[in-house]
């Protein structure tokens, strides 16, 4: 009978599941952040123009 860390099926699997949970947090990381970068720059620009057209 084998433990669930010797069978190579579950280690494999877990490997995978492992490896893909990473590279989803990280491409959402990147995407949040360019998306947050994105919407800071629109805030600066229209607080600038904004501030143009007071004065």
């Amino acid at each position: 009978m084998y433990g669930i860390i010797e069978s190579p099926e579950f280690l494999v699997q877990f490997i995978y599941t492992l490896m893909g949970s990473f590279f989803i947090f990280l491409f959402y990381i990147l995407t949040f952040r360019k998306i947050s970068v994105t919407l800071n720059a629109q805030m600066t620009l229209f607080f600038v123009n904004s501030s143009f057209k007071f004065s």
